[in-house]
């Protein structure tokens, strides 16, 4: 049995294991400005994109990522397709879930479970 059918409660030996998520994420790939306060309470300050989002979250790749736990707060740069169109951002704030550290000094990436969201027109 295999970690994703163990959490599921039954053996699954006819296919691929389950995708378990809450909600279903959609990919995009937007603009983010993060930031949180370090141990040291210093404010730390990030830039990257979003791979997905969901109402429940969101997955930021990003050369720098905040620590697991730490609470965090993004600014979502949503894509305009209308040049008639104002600009929009999703501004979250959560909690990091999981930090993914790429070695050589690629991409890492994290994910944020959503406290609260706005959206909002600039």
């Amino acid at each position: 049995m295999d970690s994703h059918t163990a959490h599921a409660g039954h053996h699954n030996t006819t296919g691929p294991p389950k995708d378990l998520r809450a909600a279903v994420r959609y990919a995009l790939e937007a603009r983010v400005v993060f930031s949180w306060t370090d141990e040291q309470g210093v404010a730390q300050k990030g830039l990257g994109w979003t791979r997905d989002i969901s109402p429940k979250g969101v997955y930021v790749v990003a050369i720098g990522c905040p620590p697991r736990s730490a609470t965090v707060s993004l600014s979502v740069q949503l894509p305009v397709t209308d040049p008639q169109s104002r600009a929009m951002s999703l501004e979250t704030r959560g909690r990091v879930l999981r930090v993914d550290i790429r070695r050589e000094g690629g991409w890492s990436g994290f994910s944020v479970e959503h406290e609260r969201v706005s959206l909002c027109a600039s």
